[in-house]
């Protein structure tokens, strides 16, 4: 309940300007009002988001598409500590990985577009905007606030199964 309290302060009521709001993003018909709720969902639970970018031939933005957080990695950052790609796979984490699935991805830069198409030709797959609200204990990958209360949540539930084991 707490955390759909949350959802709902952070996305608000959506995008105000009803023009924008139904602006279709891509080619799977999400309007920037349910591109918002889906960021809005990502960062409420993991503290960040991913969105994928791709590029009309004149370069300009042709799609935005949400990636699930979640499934999201960087890759080793760069002699001089950046992070150039961002590594996903629908599978990270689950019993169906497989390597040969992830997908590697700029990071957004639209000023680099052309020259990584220049390079990748047929095998460029776009940039992804990568955002995640990190503290200085977790550097590259956020912890969410609700994390901490994580171990009272679970041991108020096993208290319940305790007390209802005694009543029987």
């Amino acid at each position: 309940a707490a955390i759909n309290k949350l959802q709902k302060y952070i996305g608000g009521d959506g995008i105000a300007d009803q023009d924008i709001a139904k602006m279709i993003v891509n080619e799977e018909g999400d309007t920037m009002d349910t591109l918002l709720k889906k960021i809005t969902e990502d960062f409420t639970l993991l503290r960040g988001f991913s969105l994928r970018v791709t590029y009309s031939q004149t370069w300009k933005v042709l799609q935005v598409k949400h990636l699930p957080f979640e499934n999201g990695r960087l890759t080793i950052p760069d002699k001089e500590g950046n992070i150039c790609r961002i590594a996903y796979n629908a599978f990270y984490g689950m019993a169906d990985y497989k390597k040969k699935d992830t997908c590697f991805y700029h990071v957004f830069d639209p000023n680099k577009a052309s020259e990584q198409y220049t390079i990748e030709k047929q095998d460029y797959q776009g940039q992804v905007k990568w955002y995640a609200q990190t503290k200085i204990n977790n550097r590259f990958y956020p912890v969410p606030d609700y994390y901490s209360a994580m171990s009272d949540v679970q041991a108020d539930a096993q208290v319940s199964t305790y007390r209802e084991r005694l009543v029987n």
